[in-house]
């Protein structure tokens, strides 16, 4: 599938960035090879010079929503399989096996989901350095929560984001490039302070 590129330019310069630095698979990793998804968003690296994903440290209420979630959705489907399996052996001979396994399968995703949610509120909670630019691992970065724009929108149609450019103090604006891109997404790994540790194409 194809995904519309997001074009951000500053109106007192030269200056241009692409959405699709954000793009791609971002781990905390752990003792070992297990791999948490890292929370992200856009943001200004002054090491960098540009916009780029910067870590989103801040432990909302989405998450413990998505936690709860789960949990519930665990629940259900454990009940589905203990009912499925207290019924009589000719009511199981009836049941497709499909079933049986649609669930253990729904019970072993969501029992990853879960543990991936709760470790990541312990990689939050117990951080000891601020948010890091996820491309050179920098601390010296501004988040900011940019505006998303329409794929419909003409590409000579420029908004403003709200946020100055650091260096110039131009209004950065974001506009469609009027390009689809289908690529193959890279993957980084990084420790849970934030540091950089490997990069990959799956």
């Amino acid at each position: 599938m194809s995904t519309s590129v997001t074009v951000f330019t500053c109106d007192m310069c030269d200056f241009k960035a692409s959405g699709k630095i954000v793009w791609g698979r971002f781990y905390y990793q752990l003792s070992g090879s297990s791999l948490i998804p890292l929370e992200r968003e856009l943001g200004w690296c002054s090491s960098c010079k540009t916009l780029v994903p910067v870590e989103r440290l801040s432990i909302n209420n989405a998450i413990y929503d998505e936690i709860q979630s789960q949990k519930v959705d665990l629940t259900r489907y454990e009940a589905e399989l203990l009912n499925l399996e207290n019924r009589s052996f000719f009511i199981k001979r009836l049941m497709s096996s499909k079933k049986k396994e649609e669930i253990k399968k729904n019970i072993a995703y969501t029992q990853r989901v879960l543990k991936e949610k709760l470790e990541l509120v312990n990689i939050l909670s117990s951080r000891k350095t601020p948010p890091r630019c996820l491309i050179c691992s920098s601390d010296e970065v501004i988040s900011y929560k940019f505006p998303s724009i329409s794929d419909d929108e003409p590409p000579e149609k420029r908004y403003l984001t709200g946020f100055i450019h650091p260096d110039c103090g131009g209004n950065i604006m974001i506009s469609n490039s009027g390009i689809r891109l289908m690529i193959k997404m890279k993957s980084r790994a990084y420790s849970t302070e934030g540091v950089l540790i490997k990069e990959w194409y799956e």
